[in-house]
């Protein structure tokens, strides 16, 4: 079940002027013709298609069987050249322009029945299709070695150039595929619904008592450290960090927030009133993992439902992300306030990353794990926090042409 792709020869080729849209944007481009021909009827047109497909093989014991699911999601025809035609061979090609207005939404008139769910991820009813906003263009899938899941939402642009040889109708195609970005006329993101998290931890060392800050410790040193000596001192506290729950794409960085704050009456009592240690990230990853969810269809006499889904991971990218150790500074004390690691790193989305979204077969949804890796005191301490559900939302493209 591979993606359209591009397909244009000498009897017709079609090229627009950029890959990338966003819906509610006009696609410009031309069509052209290099081979000779006479004809007194000719009729050249363009079409505008948009496809969610799914794919995965369902083996059992008697083999492998291919289940498929595929929905239209737009087709828009323009015509764009209709009459007699004279193309000579060895000159110049035939050229005609052409412009191509996206829609924003699904086009509802491809389901006008009521199937509410039945055979797809959603309600298919007229009403609920045409409020659907188009999915960007998409493409994932597994292959485990065992078994390939795979889907993906494309939209490519037809040429169709008809006429007529010998009393025989004739057809030429050429293909062109583009790249949507899915729409988002909001302004760029705020609030990213942060979920704050706080962690009791410990250390236990010499350092944290006065003048013995940079020490190196002796073996003896070690020793009490390792047996609980009461002559160590511990220093309780809490690691408090706050992580969204929405991400946009192309945000410039991910806001994450992170800070100390002593538990005095938990701690030693010799360090008790003295400034509180110093703390530091040495050590960040945070990752992003997709689940994709897939509706396919089999069954001559009906509609069969098989569902799949699988997951992925996708590391957030940062600056100083791949070394170690870090030195981001943490504020540490009572009342501080948290330090932006995200600003601090310049934490972003990787490019694999594609909105949340959900259509006829397809459902991305997607969840947040990051670890924390701090210095307090020349000791390392750190916190693994996890969102289960967290929302990606398409890149602020403006409102529609027009308003």
């Amino acid at each position: 079940m591979p993606q359209t792709e591009a397909r244009s020869d000498d009897d017709l080729a079609i090229k627009v002027e950029r890959d990338t849209y966003t819906p509610g944007e006009t696609v410009t481009g031309n069509i052209t013709r290099v081979s000779a021909l006479v004809d007194s009827e000719v009729t050249l047109s363009v079409v505008l298609h948009g496809r969610a497909k799914s794919k995965f093989m369902d083996r059992n014991d008697r083999g492998a069987t291919p289940r498929r699911g595929r929905y239209e999601l737009l087709k828009v025809k323009q015509n764009v050249f209709k009459g007699p035609m004279q193309i000579p061979g060895n000159t110049e090609p035939r050229r005609w322009s052409f412009a191509v207005q996206i829609p924003t939404h699904v086009d509802a008139s491809h389901y006008p029945g009521n199937h509410k769910g039945q055979d797809a991820l959603i309600d298919i009813d007229y009403e609920t299709v045409s409020k659907m906003e188009l999915p960007g263009s998409f493409m994932m899938g597994q292959n485990s070695g065992y078994s390939r899941r795979e889907g993906f939402v494309e939209y490519y642009l037809e040429a169709v150039f008809e006429h007529k040889r010998s009393g025989s109708a004739e057809t030429a195609t050429a293909v062109v595929p583009i790249q949507l970005r899915a729409r988002n006329t909001a302004p760029p993101l705020v609030d990213f619904s942060l979920v704050p998290f706080k962690n009791e931890k410990k250390v236990t060392t010499q350092r944290l008592l006065p003048g013995m800050e940079n020490a190196e410790l002796s073996a003896m040193d070690s020793v009490k450290k390792f047996f609980g000596t009461p002559s160590v001192p511990d220093f309780a506290f809490k690691i408090e960090t706050h992580a969204p729950s929405v991400f946009q794409i192309d945000q410039p960085s991910i806001p994450l927030f992170i800070r100390v704050v002593p538990n005095w009456s938990d701690s030693s009592e010799e360090i008790r009133g003295k400034p509180a240690p110093k703390a530091r990230v040495v050590c960040f990853r945070g990752v992003l993992a997709s689940f994709c969810d897939i509706l396919c269809a089999s069954g001559k006499m009906g509609f069969a439902r098989h569902e799949q889904w699988w997951e992925e991971d996708h590391e957030l990218e940062g600056d100083g992300y791949d070394l170690r150790p870090l030195a981001i500074d943490v504020p540490c004390g009572d009342d501080v306030e948290a330090a932006d690691l995200g600003a601090a790193m310049h934490l972003r989305l990787p490019r694999s990353i594609f909105p949340s979204f959900t259509t006829f077969n397809i459902h991305l949804r997607w969840k947040l794990d990051f670890w924390v890796y701090l210095d307090i005191a020349g000791e390392e301490t750190h916190v693994h926090e996890h969102i289960e559900q967290v929302t990606v939302i398409p890149a602020s493209s403006g409102p529609p042409p027009g308003v």
